[in-house]
């Protein structure tokens, strides 16, 4: 069985961290915009992150920031609400404070094609 998800969007607010017994956890929405009757609609998903993606977006992350996400999907709560756990992240925007710290650009949560083991010339389209 595969439990895989893509997501590209829009981050919708700034991520929450909450330092558990594991390292941080980050949550935070996302926006994602699909095509409906020739009709733009944005769907809102709750992000988790642990771990060194949770590190990443803690550091890194924002409102408005464009992200592109690798996860699983997930149930939380009593009434068993959906979410996305995420394993890796990927900035696709500038951040948009002058003076932060840079995006991560090394290992796994880096540069998508280079940590797939291109030469970094690869084009996405």
């Amino acid at each position: 069985m595969v439990n895989k998800l893509i997501l590209i969007g829009r981050m919708g607010g700034d991520p929450e961290v909450n330092m558990g017994q594991n390292g941080p956890r980050v949550r935070f929405s996302v926006a994602v915009n699909r095509m409906v009757n020739d009709e733009e609609k944005t769907t809102w998903i709750w992000i988790t992150a642990f771990g060194r993606a949770a590190e990443s977006l803690e550091k890194h992350g924002e409102k408005g920031r464009q992200v592109y996400l690798e996860g699983r999907l997930d149930t939380y709560g009593d009434d068993n609400r959906l979410s996305v756990t995420v394993n890796r992240v990927q900035y696709l925007s500038a951040r948009k404070q002058s003076g932060g710290p840079k995006p991560d650009t090394s290992g796994s949560y880096g540069n998508f094609y280079k940590s797939a083991g291109d030469d970094g010339s690869a084009t996405p389209f």
